[in-house]
């Protein structure tokens, strides 16, 4: 093995190590907390038909409606709780590790 495949391969498992440290940090005690009130405010956006999420969130929030969208769509797939609600964000931050990594 030469030089250079053996950094790939040590980089490969660093970025590995560290995605799935951090994918078990984030879910460490993730509905332990009581909803916060951004939380409880996305939660009332997604509970509507996604046109009525689109028009609220256009006049409430300042983020693009897709977040809500999404997340409405998780929750009708994977469940009603808190985990669930915060679990997206979850995958979403752990995968923007990786941009980082190559950032």
């Amino acid at each position: 093995m030469d030089i250079e495949n053996a950094t790939k391969s040590k980089y490969g498992y660093l970025l590995i190590l560290i995605i799935v440290l951090g994918f078990f940090l984030r879910l460490y005690q993730l509905d332990t907390e009581s909803m916060w009130k951004d939380e409880a405010y996305t939660y009332h956006h997604i509970q509507n038909s996604p046109s009525k999420i689109i028009s609220l969130v256009v006049q409430t929030e300042a983020a693009p409606p897709a977040y809500y969208l999404i997340l409405h769509y998780w929750l009708t797939i994977f469940g009603n709780s808190l985990f669930v609600l915060r679990l997206l964000s979850v995958l979403f931050s752990t995968l923007s590790l990786i941009l980082l990594f190559f950032i």
